[in-house]
Parts: structure tokens; C-alpha cells; sequence
């Protein structure tokens, strides 16, 4: 169900970047390889994520801030090899909703792409549906809005879908000297 979603997100870019004014599409970023014995995990919030785009959630990785990931930006993350808890956290003044958390095993010699995305997003087309109240027709904005899940998800995806992801955009530094 979540693959489906994200695929809608990724369509709604299309869609929109069809009927915007045409730019050349940047490169997919190059991919680094891990470090011998060691994986890498590419976290990122695509572009595509219309909610909340001025947050920057703080990323902790077992137990260890390192980062804040603004909208439409990616880190890189050196992992070791074995069980790792991934967790998204509010920053100052930021909803609750940051909130969000994932444990999973990580591979030597690997890449891991986690996509990180509100599952609350706009729905594209907007219209009116007309409602008869005590005579008077009445016009109601339907669509365009939130379906109200208001919930974080962080998904992982394949390295094609990770690449048209991370098309422009903005790699952060880690505030930490050692992620793994």
C-alpha cells in the first residue's frame, strides 16, 4: 500500500513537471559504494513531499543525533554491519507528526534507500461539488486538500526509484564524526 502511495507522490511530480515551464532534468546523483565491511543507508525527503516542507526533523541513529533532514534533501549514512534503530525526531517548534521510528538489518557491502515522506498529501485536482440546501445551491471544495492521516512514513525503495528521488537534491553533512 505504501509502494502505491509513494508512486502516486512520484506521478504528481510528473504530472506537475509537465505542465511547468521545461528545464533540462539534472543527472541522477552518483551513488557512492560502501566502505569495505561496510553498508550504506541514503535517507531522503523528495521533493515530491508537500507537507510541511520548512521542518527539518532531526535523524537519530541508535540513539545518536546526527543530522536534520530539510525538505528535499539527502544524507548518506555509513552503517556497520547488524541491527540498527533509525529515528525521526521533531525539531524546535515542529508537530509531533516528526515522530517516527524504524529498526532494521544492515548488510556489509550494501546501499539502502529509505524515502522519508508524509503520507497526508494534496491530492491534485480540486472541484466543487453542488449541494442543494433550502433552495440555494451550494458550491463545496472538494479535493486539493489533506486526507488527515497526518502520519510520517519511512519507506524503503528500490535503487531506481531512490535515484529519480534524489534528483536535485541537497546532500547534508552529518553532525557526527562516526554514523555507524
Amino acid at each position: 500500500m505504501r509502494h502505491l502511495a509513494l508512486a502516486a507522490l512520484v506521478a504528481l511530480q510528473v504530472t506537475a513537471c509537465s505542465s511547468s515551464p521545461s528545464r533540462p532534468p539534472s543527472p541522477p546523483p552518483q551513488l557512492e559504494a560502501p566502505a569495505q565491511g561496510k553498508a550504506l543507508l541514503y535517507l531522503f525527503r523528495p521533493q515530491i513531499d508537500q507537507i510541511r516542507m520548512s521542518d527539518s526533523p532531526e535523524i537519530s541513529l541508535d540513539g545518536v543525533a546526527i543530522a536534520h533532514l530539510p525538505h528535499a534533501s539527502y544524507i548518506v549514512i555509513p552503517l556497520a554491519s547488524g541491527k540498527h534503530r533509525l529515528k525521526l525526531s521533531p525539531s524546535a517548534g515542529e508537530p509531533a507528526r516528526w515522530n517516527s521510528e524504524s529498526s532494521f538489518e544492515a548488510t556489509a557491502d550494501q546501499r539502502y534507500f529509505v524515502a522519508v515522506w508524509h503520507t497526508d498529501q494534496p491530492t491534485p485536482s480540486k472541484f466543487n461539488l453542488p449541494l442543494q440546501v433550502r433552495g440555494a445551491l451550494l458550491l463545496i471544495p472538494m479535493g486539493g486538500a489533506s486526507g488527515g492521516s497526518n502520519s510520517v512514513t519511512l519507506e524503503q525503495v528500490d535503487e531506481g526509484t531512490a535515484l529519480f528521488g534524489l534528483t536535485d537534491l541537497n546532500r547534508v553533512s552529518s553532525q557526527s564524526s562516526s554514523a555507524a
